[in-house]
């Protein structure tokens, strides 16, 4: 997650079906989501697993989205499909599927210039906590025994 958070160049999700726990945590570590309008849903399921989050989990999902948003979709378990994901400011486009990967594609593109080392370095220095957080292992939450 560390590594997609700081990638060098600006990275584009391009979520064309379900982005359940892990996998819409990686799409919030990527720059920018797409989000297929008429298939999938966006959802952390934790809280109906029973499961806690990692801290780096939960410090992502702070760092990306609104604070309200984050505190709804980790406490909720809420499923939200593109246009609602979009409203809740969790994707920044929702698409048709045909659109999906040239829109993806297109916002890539159109910032790939921005590529450089310098980048990563400035990514580092807008999520220091969220990278700290990555850092530490379940243990700091009590293994999920509270």
């Amino acid at each position: 997650m560390a590594r997609v958070l700081t990638f060098p160049t600006i990275t584009v999700a391009a979520i064309n079906g379900h982005a359940f726990g892990a996998g819409a945590q990686l799409s919030l570590a990527h720059d920018y989501r797409v989000m297929r309008t008429e298939r999938g849903y966006w959802c952390m399921p934790e809280i109906d697993m029973k499961a806690p989050l990692h801290p780096g989990m939960t410090a992502i999902i702070q760092a990306r989205v609104p604070r309200q948003t984050a505190h709804e979709l980790i406490v909720t378990g809420t499923r939200y499909g593109a246009e609602a994901a979009l409203a809740k400011r969790i994707v920044d486009r929702a698409v048709a599927e045909s659109e999906l990967l040239p829109t993806a594609i297109a916002l890539a593109q159109g910032l790939a210039a921005k590529a450089d080392p310098a980048m990563r370095l400035l990514k580092q220095c807008m999520y220091p906590e969220t990278l700290a957080a990555l850092d530490r292992g379940m243990d700091a939450i009590g293994g999920g025994k509270r």
